[in-house]
């Protein structure tokens, strides 16, 4: 108990890395193109010319418009505002209307290092913190000596 107790500040400061790692995306550095990123149906990020960054949780294309569904409460909805072309009272979703002109790079997400980032940053971070503490986590000694037998 003494020892959790003499801890808990970097018990509590691993869980918080926990908790910001699992948020994390890791998208391609190889760009794709518009047709790959709407077949792709999966989130993609959008630097543009003028060197912002759009964050999309998908593309769609209708009647040759680029179309990207951001959350309102997004950077991307709020830089945004003025090409937004659907919004519902009820819906998280915003659809808006991109210009092809403004596109420079398009990145597709990558789901599987998406997943595995922040498993391998979590390792890492408690086998640096065991290592670390690894004098404090060690059992007293608990061997009994050989002359206490009464064989």
């Amino acid at each position: 108990m003494e020892t959790i107790r003499k801890h808990l500040k970097w018990i509590s400061f691993l869980l918080a890395i926990i908790f910001l790692f699992q948020s994390c995306k890791v998208y391609h550095n190889k760009t794709a193109t518009v047709d790959e990123a709407v077949r792709s149906f999966k989130r993609v990020k959008i630097n543009s010319y003028g060197n912002h960054v759009y964050k999309f949780e998908n593309l769609q294309i209708k009647e040759e418009q680029l179309y990207g569904l951001a959350k309102r409460s997004s950077k991307t909805a709020e830089t945004l505002s003025g090409q937004i072309v659907e919004e519902k009272e009820n819906n998280k979703y915003v659809k808006i209307h991109i210009l092809d002109n403004t596109i420079k790079e398009i990145h597709i997400q990558n789901k599987t290092m998406s997943i595995i980032v922040p498993i391998g940053v979590t390792i890492l971070a408690i086998t640096a913190l065991s290592l670390i503490f690894q004098d404090s986590f060690l059992w007293k000694d608990t061997t009994i000596p050989a002359d206490t037998f009464y064989w």
